[in-house]
């Protein structure tokens, strides 16, 4: 293997990195997120050379169910308040996510939310990791709305007041 100065390469958007590199063997090594793949070798034998590196896909497996532990068909699924379809028979739906980290390297958190026949799931907030993915189970519950009124005994509402539900 030719042996050379360390070079680390940070792919662009379109996903790639490019660098001029010496004819011989040389070995390179791959990160994202927590995929690693072990170190592989190339050769370059003096024209140019395209080396594909396959990232596997973060996917988020979902699955809605009732109260009572049942799937639900139809739940309409969102991620970050974005409908991403409904779940099927078995009250499953996949979510791939485009992007794990954000620009300082950190894992990105995804808000995930069922809701079927007036029924909410509780909003769920994950991180989606690369290769493993997530396995998400979002249960509906039913729910209704509850209004609190904070008022004076003169009937002035009052700004602030602090109202905690268990």
């Amino acid at each position: 293997m030719a042996k050379l100065e360390k070079t680390i390469l940070t792919t662009d958007a379109d996903g790639k990195a490019s660098s001029q590199v010496a004819i011989g063997k040389h070995g390179y090594g791959v990160k994202y997120d927590n995929f690693i793949q072990a170190i592989t070798e190339f050769t370059v034998a003096g024209t140019p050379l395209n080396i594909p590196i396959a990232i596997p896909d973060m996917i988020a497996r979902i699955t809605v169910k009732d109260a009572g532990g049942s799937p639900i068909n139809g739940a309409a699924v969102t991620v970050n308040n974005v409908l991403i379809g409904t779940s099927d028979i078995q009250g499953k739906i996949s979510y791939t996510a485009t992007k794990a980290l954000d620009d300082q390297g950190k894992l990105l958190n995804y808000s995930f939310q069922a809701s079927f026949g007036g029924m909410f799931s509780p909003e769920s907030v994950a991180q989606i990791r690369c290769p493993e993915g997530l396995d998400l189970v979002l249960n509906v519950i039913v729910t209704s709305l509850v209004s609190f009124i904070a008022t004076t005994k003169g009937g002035a509402g009052v700004v602030g007041v602090t109202i905690t539900i268990d």
